[in-house]
Parts: C-alpha cells; sequence; structure tokens
C-alpha cells in the first residue's frame, strides 16, 4: 500500500515509542492496527464491487453479442426457409405440370391410337352417349371435353345439347332416359 520496508516501521514504532512512551504506545499501535483493518476492509469492498460492476457489464455486452447473433441466425434461418419454401412450391408446381403433361399425352395417346375402335364399342348403345371407356357417365373435369362435347366427335356436340335440352324440358335428366 504505502510500500514501507521493515526499516521504514521500524524507525516510526521507535520515534513513537519515544513520543508516546510505552503504555500509550501498546493502545496507539492496537488503534492502528484496528484503522488499518477498516481502510483494508472498505478498500477491498470497494475493489469488489468495481470488479462486480465490471463484470455486470461485460456480461451485458456478451449478453448483446449473442441476442445479434442469434437475430443474424434468425434472419438467415427465415430467408433460407422462405428460399426453400419458394423452391419446394416450384417442384410441386413443376411436379404438378408434369403431372398434367403425362395425363395430356396419355389422353392423346387413347384418343389418337384408338379412337375408332372406342366408337365402334360404342355402337352397342343407341343413344350414342358412352364415351370412349365404355361408360355413359360424362368425362372427368366438368363433363365438357376440349371440342365441347361429352366424348363424342365434334359433329354430334350440337345435336347432344340439343337432346339435353329437351329431356330437361321433360322434368326429367339425361341420365334415366338413357338407359
Amino acid at each position: 500500500m504505502f510500500d514501507l520496508g521493515f526499516w521504514e516501521v521500524l524507525i516510526i514504532m521507535l520515534i513513537g515509542l519515544l513520543i508516546l512512551g510505552p503504555e500509550r504506545m501498546a493502545r496507539a499501535v492496537r488503534m492502528a492496527g484496528l484503522y488499518m483493518g477498516k481502510a483494508r476492509a472498505a478498500f477491498n469492498a470497494a475493489k469488489s464491487e468495481v470488479e462486480r460492476e465490471l463484470q455486470v457489464e461485460e456480461m451485458r455486452k456478451a449478453t448483446e453479442s449473442v441476442r445479434k447473433d442469434v437475430d443474424k441466425v434468425r434472419k438467415d434461418v427465415e430467408k433460407n426457409a422462405r428460399r426453400f419454401e419458394a423452391e419446394a412450391d416450384g417442384v410441386g408446381k413443376t411436379f404438378r405440370d408434369v403431372g398434367r403433361q403425362a395425363d395430356d399425352a396419355a389422353k392423346g395417346v387413347a384418343s389418337g391410337a384408338g379412337g375408332d375402335d372406342a366408337r365402334s364399342a360404342g355402337a352397342g348403345d343407341p343413344s350414342g352417349l358412352t364415351d370412349q371407356r365404355g361408360s355413359d357417365q360424362p368425362p372427368a373435369g366438368g363433363g365438357r371435353t376440349a371440342a365441347g362435347e361429352r366424348g363424342e366427335p365434334a359433329e354430334a356436340a350440337p345435336a347432344q345439347q340439343s337432346e339435353d335440352t329437351a329431356r330437361k324440358g321433360q322434368g326429367g335428366g339425361g341420365e334415366e332416359k338413357r338407359q
């Protein structure tokens, strides 16, 4: 603290002994030791308080640093999640497009290769309303094909529409009368 060596302390004690005398010197040394202990305790308390404050400040800085890192990682994860969702949507769309193309290709192969055979297979139906599969049900997808007919050639579509209109006017749907 004051950087007093052994010889300096000895000289101070001798001077105190000469000035105070042997009776008061013992009491003075006791009081000096007591005050030195209190001063040392106060100094240590202040030192530990400053160290705690520094640690708290360091912890706040570390917490801020971690919070910034977490925010950065969260933003990166959100960005990657949005990119992943967009890619997944693109893959889903591509998958649906490929499925549609496959369905269209299958329909094209079925209508191109077996179109005459399908019409002749439906020749047993006097109304001519069976589709290429031999079913009386309209094709999937709203009941109309690309040409606007119900599975018949394009020339038969207007005649079929007038038959449907006539059946509806008679109070019944066309399905019961076909059989």
